[in-house]
């Protein structure tokens, strides 16, 4: 409170004390003091008015200056720290889920290798052998048929991520009602929960293709070093969107149906099974708008071609992608507000 605000607090504190006192037998004021007696009260109220416009004008203040830090990137590395604050349940969501893949199986995490090596060899024969496609070159070997299918294994491991959490997006809330009316529950983790999950099948097949491709060129490069952060915008991105599912679903069922059908469209769109130069030029510059698009080809460079990345545009696109968490986020907890209701 301001000091102009602390003197008429102040200021009516001592009218109210210099009001006349009732007669306690007649319950009346004295004729004398009755003029007196309103015009003190009349000038209580006036400055308690000016004190409470004070207060209400300095709360004002302060929320927009909370408002306007929050909208601020200092306002997303809160979130990312509320975030890392739940760490520990979200470690133990994430790892129930990853064991709960494996439950009963025989071979247990051998399936996490074995699942992506499947469809390796599979594409390859299929597209290689069968129909015939070919990949230009990026020096690491003279087979054109293993050539192949290490490009397509690339896009293959950032496209089975996004698949595998934006698949599950839909019923991610809609399937834990009790979350929503039962208990106190921080929502927005459950996203993340399937994302490190998904990363962690991707993080296996990655360092199959690491294992593989060191052993074809004969050496460990460090360019690979640039994939965590390559792997972080994709994360991100797909935590976005699986923010932005998870909640809509909850309102409009029909989003399961649009996703499937989503999905089987993007792994086509999203250049997989051909490189982006393939394209005629006037698709070029549209095929590059797809953001896992720029990520599978920033993994083929790094993988395939050892190179590194820029680093201004992967600094700038790691901001942007920090930005659009930023956003998401709130409008995912918007959005929570009516679940209860809803569910």
């Amino acid at each position: 409170m301001g000091a102009s605000g602390q003197q008429r607090l102040n200021g009516a504190l001592r009218c109210a004390a210099s009001v006349p006192v009732f007669d306690t037998n007649t319950q009346q004021a004295p004729e004398a003091d009755a003029a007196w007696q309103v015009k003190c009260w009349c000038r209580v109220n006036q400055l308690l008015a000016h004190y409470d416009t004070d207060a209400l004008s300095a709360e004002k203040q302060r929320t927009h200056n909370v408002q306007t830090t929050e909208r601020s990137l200092v306002g997303t590395m809160k979130r990312l720290r509320a975030l890392l604050s739940q760490r520990e349940l979200i470690y133990s969501l994430a790892s129930r889920e990853i064991k709960a893949k494996y439950r009963g199986t025989i071979f247990g995490l051998v399936w996490a290798v074995a699942q992506p090596l499947a469809l390796l060899v599979t594409y390859t024969f299929v597209f290689s052998v069968i129909f015939k496609a070919r990949w230009a070159g990026s020096g690491i070997t003279t087979n054109v048929n293993l050539e192949y299918g290490l490009q397509v294994f690339c896009g293959l491991i950032a496209f089975n991520l996004v698949a595998e959490v934006i698949g599950q997006s839909p019923a991610l809330i809609t399937n834990r009602v009790n979350y929503v009316k039962k208990i106190i529950f921080p929502l927005e983790i459950l996203a993340v929960t399937a994302v490190i999950s998904s990363l962690f099948s991707a993080t296996i097949a990655i360092f199959s293709l690491m294992i593989c491709i060191a052993i074809i060129s004969g050496a460990v490069h460090l360019e690979w070093l640039w994939l965590p952060l390559i792997f972080a915008n994709l994360a991100g991105l797909t935590l976005c969107a699986t923010w932005l599912i998870s909640a809509s679903a909850v309102y409009v069922r029909d989003i399961g149906q649009v996703i499937s059908l989503g999905l089987n469209l993007l792994m086509f769109l999203t250049p997989i099974f051909y490189s982006i130069q393939s394209l005629p030029p006037q698709f070029q510059a549209i095929a590059a708008l797809n953001p896992l698009a720029i990520i599978v080809q920033q993994i083929r460079s790094v993988l395939l071609e050892f190179k590194a990345p820029d680093p201004v545009q992967l600094i700038i696109s790691s901001i942007i992608t920090l930005l659009i968490m930023e956003l998401t986020c709130r409008l995912f907890k918007r959005m929570s507000r009516n679940f209860a209701d809803i569910l």
